[in-house]
């Protein structure tokens, strides 16, 4: 069973996509405060949502069928994060999404379109600094602090076109197909003489012999620093240590063979003494190489980039 959290911008057709499914799934719509019938303002509402999303989610999770759930306490840290408050207060409040998460297939679908695509009225409510920001949380914060990982999925085409509720319902299914929500590149490194040396290493014929970093995709269920470590363990055989796992704030998407929007997050791992390498039959060849011979050795410029910016976070 595969439970989704659809999140997403004002005004990009969420409630049409929920109108066209609800026949699929358990239907748990957002919550209206405008609704409660008494005048509520500014921390109230905020305040009041809280509440709402908390009590919604203790019930999504109890409920048996596949069911999606309309806006999460996801939207209301988003929200904060936006404005520039501090969320670090909110953050136990994702603790529960994280444990059910660890356990089941939970996808978050995060619709999403270009700033100049939002209607007048949207724009009017909402600066672009606004939405570049609320977007950043469900990107790079949430993943990269909380190990929560969104799928994005467009919903104007090239044209401008918006896209139908199939196409969307098309990507869900193409992702939980694929049981891949994202990659994560790990790059690895040792100290030498107080200096990093980066692991890079050489993919077999049948897959290119090129060379690169530790790169594989990452499952619909758990949290995406296990499944980095994960990648470790499948590729060089070493048990790796959340603490030795470090993020940055690197990530680049593209449309993956599979068909759909992936988004790539880039981790160092500080290897200890005691870790040896035994490849597996993905590659051929490893090697420790400084800073400028490893960029120059990988082959794409994500990798490339990957390495200067493990380099950045760990100098």
């Amino acid at each position: 069973m595969n439970n989704i959290i659809l999140e997403g911008f004002w005004g990009l057709g969420k409630s049409t996509f929920i109108s066209d499914v609800k026949s699929h799934y358990r239907v748990f719509e957002e919550p209206q405060h405008q609704e409660e019938g008494s005048a509520l303002s500014g921390d109230e509402i905020n305040q009041w949502y809280i509440q709402k999303h908390v009590q919604r989610f203790e019930d999504f999770i109890l409920e048996t069928r596949e069911s999606l759930l309309e806006r999460s306490i996801l939207s209301s840290l988003a929200y904060q994060y936006a404005k520039g408050k501090n969320i670090e207060e909110l953050s136990g409040y994702i603790k529960p999404l994280q444990e059910y998460k660890q356990t089941q297939n939970l996808l978050i679908i995060v619709l999403y379109t270009d700033y100049t695509q939002l209607s007048p009225d949207i724009q009017s409510q909402y600066t672009q600094e606004f939405f570049d920001k609320y977007y950043e949380f469900y990107r790079v914060y949430l993943p990269i602090h909380f190990g929560l990982v969104a799928n994005f999925i467009k919903v104007h085409d090239e044209n401008g076109t918006h896209i139908t509720s199939q196409y969307i319902q098309d990507q869900i299914n193409a992702i939980i197909e694929h049981d891949r929500v994202c990659q994560a590149n790990v790059v690895c490194y040792r100290i030498q003489n107080n200096e990093p040396e980066f692991l890079v290493l050489k993919r077999n014929p049948e897959k290119g012999s090129f060379w690169q970093s530790i790169t594989g995709g990452v499952h619909i269920q758990g949290l995406l620093f296990g499944n980095a470590l994960r990648e470790l363990e499948e590729e060089l055989f070493i048990t790796g240590k959340e603490n030795n796992l470090t993020g940055t704030d690197y990530v680049f998407w593209y449309i993956g063979k599979e068909g759909y929007e992936l988004s790539e997050y880039v981790f160092g791992y500080k290897l200890e003494d005691t870790d040896e390498i035994t490849l597996s039959d993905e590659h051929t060849e490893y090697a420790f190489l400084p800073l400028d011979k490893a960029i120059e050795r990988v082959k794409y410029d994500g990798n490339k980039e990957g390495i200067r910016k493990v380099y950045k976070v760990i100098s």
